[in-house]
């Protein structure tokens, strides 16, 4: 009492605040000051205020009972969320992560991945399901890679048969290839591939044909005695023959296979147990058929039973083909044949008629005039010659390997002496150089002089002809002359394909074909030819 407070920074602070009390430094101590205002009695207007000033560890000294509770319940405020949020990241969090990690490498195509979570609650439930749904989708991409490499090998079959049968014509070879290729397929021991015959085309209709029959083409996996199995089989007693009236593969066991009891046994002794046949179809015919057999009892799914019906298609399409080849090489045999038959009669058969028939008469001439009988003499050498060249002529168009063999001149030779013996025309044979050629060359001027010489004797009416041969390095070149009637290049109709076909050849090698003519001024014709660098 009766000291002067009111200089003390802490109280001029207290007074101008808004609180009434507030903790202070004081000296060496801290100290809690409170104040209050009031009013002695009426009329003064002099504010009071009591000040009260206590130490602030007497005033706290009460509640350091409760300190080490309130630390307590401050850690305990710490620490239980940290565990509460620990517990969520390892029962809920985690897993969920897991979940997503997992999800990803499904998506990337890693189907084996697997989680294991052991919450005991949904979120288990939810990993089991999705370990469950990974496994089913493992097994199903293995299954669909299983299928995918079987149907890309049996894409390849396809293909490799596909190609095989389209790069030759030879049923043999067309019938033996798609039979070893078929069996490796399959997986078959035994196999006969048969080509149907007694039909019109090399094909029959099942149902209709009583004279159709099989005959091996080519078999595989079986004995040497085996080679004629089912071999002349009538159809309608061959398995083949039910296949091609289904128009599909069809599979017995031994015990149903609808063919003679013989073929059967004969089958028992290999220890076969079931057999398909394969119909060769085109154009809705049976053609053939591919018979295979196995010594196991085994099952087809739908999808190779149309796999070997696509192959028997493909298959029956080729060997119509080979067999309408081999058509065309009896039609064409037939025709050559016919040609040269009316080559011989068309020349040589009258060459040797006229020879013939000087050589009745010399006799007879050399008696009255040996003079005129030389001059019949030397006619029927040249008669004699030009039938002997025109025979030689012939024989190479028959055997190609011979015109192969033989040179230019000679070759040129050959035709101006069946020229003359033919026509009677006298040919000047002039050749020049060492000629040395290609094949293919050789071959287009030897039929540029051929086609050039029939067209004279058919329609020049020459009385002379020149046939000169030029040859030097890398380069060569035929004039053919003849004073004959000659003709107007612009009267040549399509259908007259003599030039055409010369100056084809001519084409053929590189060559230019030049060929003069006027009416009633003789033609002549000019094949020259220079080497390039492919040849």
């Amino acid at each position: 009492m009766g000291k002067d407070l009111s200089g003390e920074a802490y109280l001029q602070q207290l007074l101008q605040g808004q609180s009434m009390s507030g903790r202070f430094q004081k000296e060496v101590e801290d100290v809690l000051v409170s104040y209050a205002p009031f009013y002695p009695y009426a009329g003064n207007f002099v504010q009071w205020n009591v000040i009260k000033e206590e130490s602030w560890d007497e005033v706290m000294r009460p509640t350091l009972p409760y300190r080490q509770l309130l630390y307590v319940l401050l850690a305990l405020g710490v620490v239980v969320p940290t565990l509460v949020t620990a517990y969520g990241v390892r029962h809920i969090t985690d897993p969920i992560q897991k979940l997503i990690h997992a999800s990803e490498q499904v998506t990337q195509g890693q189907f084996k991945q697997r989680i294991e979570v052991k919450t005991g609650d949904e979120i288990e439930t939810l990993a089991d399901q999705f370990n469950l749904m990974s496994a089913e989708l493992d097994d199903s991409y293995s299954t669909l890679e299983k299928k995918v490499a079987e149907r890309t090998q049996e894409l390849a079959t396809l293909n490799a048969i596909a190609a095989r049968v389209s790069s030759s014509l030879n049923l043999n070879e067309i019938m033996a290839d798609a039979l070893e290729r078929i069996m490796e397929l399959t997986g078959m021991e035994h196999g006969v591939a048969y080509r149907v015959e007694g039909g019109e085309g090399g094909a029959v209709n099942t149902g209709e044909d009583d004279d159709a029959h099989l005959r091996v083409m080519a078999f595989r996996g079986l004995p040497p005695t085996f080679s004629n199995l089912g071999d002349r089989l009538p159809l309608r007693q061959s398995a083949a023959g039910v296949a091609g009236l289904r128009g599909e593969p069809v599979i017995w066991t031994l015990a149903e296979l609808p063919t003679e009891s013989a073929l059967r046994e004969r089958l028992a002794t290999l220890g076969v147990e079931q057999v398909i046949a394969i119909p060769l179809m085109a154009k809705g015919q049976l053609v053939g058929s591919l018979n295979l057999s196995t010594n196991h009892h085994r099952t087809y799914p739908p999808e190779h039973i149309s796999l070997l019906k696509t192959i028997g298609q493909q298959i029956g399409v080729a060997v119509e083909n080979g067999y309408l080849y081999e058509q065309a090489e009896q039609s064409a045999t037939m025709a050559e044949r016919s040609r040269l038959a009316r080559e011989l009669h068309d020349a040589v058969t009258q060459t040797l008629f006229s020879a013939n028939l000087i050589a009745d008469v010399i006799p007879r001439i050399w008696k009255r005039d040996p003079e005129e009988g030389m001059k019949n003499l030397e006619e029927l050498r040249q008669l004699t010659r030009g039938a002997l060249a025109e025979m030689r002529t012939l024989l190479l168009e028959m055997r190609p390997e011979s015109l192969e063999r033989s040179d230019l001149n000679s070759l040129l030779t050959q035709l101006a002496d069946a020229f003359v013996g033919r026509v009677r025309v006298p040919v000047s044979l002039d050749i020049q150089g060492n000629c040395e050629m290609t094949h293919e060359v050789k071959i287009v001027f030897y039929r540029v002089a051929q086609e050039a010489l029939n067209n004279i004797a058919k329609h020049s009416g020459a009385r002379r002809v020149d046939l000169h041969l030029e040859c030097q390095p890398g380069q060569m070149n035929l004039l053919i002359k003849d004073d004959g009637l000659g003709f107007d290049p612009d009267s040549i109709t399509p259908d007259h394909l003599g030039i055409a076909i010369m100056r084809e050849r001519a084409s053929s090698i590189g060559a230019h074909l030049k060929i003069e003519t006027r009416v009633g001024q003789g033609t002549s014709v000019d094949l020259d030819w220079k080497a390039t660098g492919k040849d």
